[in-house]
């Protein structure tokens, strides 16, 4: 089938340093109704910018799958109010968002999602603290959110809206989330804030 939109099948950014020159730009930025597969940014730090990576998609005709975040650091972020990782969709959905071994930068918010499914964050510290946001996703019957061995920084803002804590082990060190968590859709669960 072919799609009127722009697509990335089986696109690798890989062992580079990504910078932005503009403090109110995103160092990766997908154009809006772009959909991909087996997207892969690895072995890379994304420096500067408003937002490290930004998909902020309103026009796509199909899902996007496969979207991996792996060894990829974020820093020097120029605007507290941008996000390390930013995956937003409104018309179709990002599915099986995986990020592994991340660092996101204390200097913007950590990772906000709207319309992904399952999401997992393997050994990824999110170091948001002082009133950041470490995690803001919006839960939908398809949204369910595996944390493993992974770290949010004590300070750190919790956004899960209409979900629920399937399971878990609770943070041994006073962090935002313990080292394994599962969360799933609840329509009737309170927003965790």
């Amino acid at each position: 089938a072919t799609f009127p939109s722009l697509g990335a099948d089986f696109f690798s950014i890989a062992n580079c340093s990504l910078i932005s020159t503009s403090p109110r730009a995103a160092v990766i930025e997908v154009e809006d109704g772009t959909v991909f597969s087996n997207l892969s940014i690895r072995d890379t730090a994304l420096v500067g910018g408003r937002d490290g990576f930004r998909y902020d998609d309103r026009s796509s005709r199909a899902a996007s799958t496969q979207l991996q975040f792996e060894n990829v650091r974020t820093e020097q972020g120029t605007s507290g109010d941008g996000w390390s990782f930013d995956i937003r969709t409104t018309a179709q959905s990002v599915q099986d968002i995986l990020f592994e071994n991340v660092r996101c930068d204390n200097a913007r918010n950590g990772i906000r999602i709207r319309g992904g499914h399952r999401i997992t964050l393997i050994n990824t510290t999110i170091d948001q603290r002082g009133g950041k946001i470490a995690l803001d996703i919006e839960f939908t019957p398809a949204t369910v959110l595996t944390i493993i061995g992974s770290f949010g920084q004590v300070g750190g803002a919790m956004r899960l809206a209409n979900a629920r804590k399937a399971t878990g082990v609770p943070s041994q060190a006073g962090g935002s989330f313990g080292p394994f968590e599962i969360w799933v859709y609840d329509p009737e669960a309170a927003s965790r804030r």
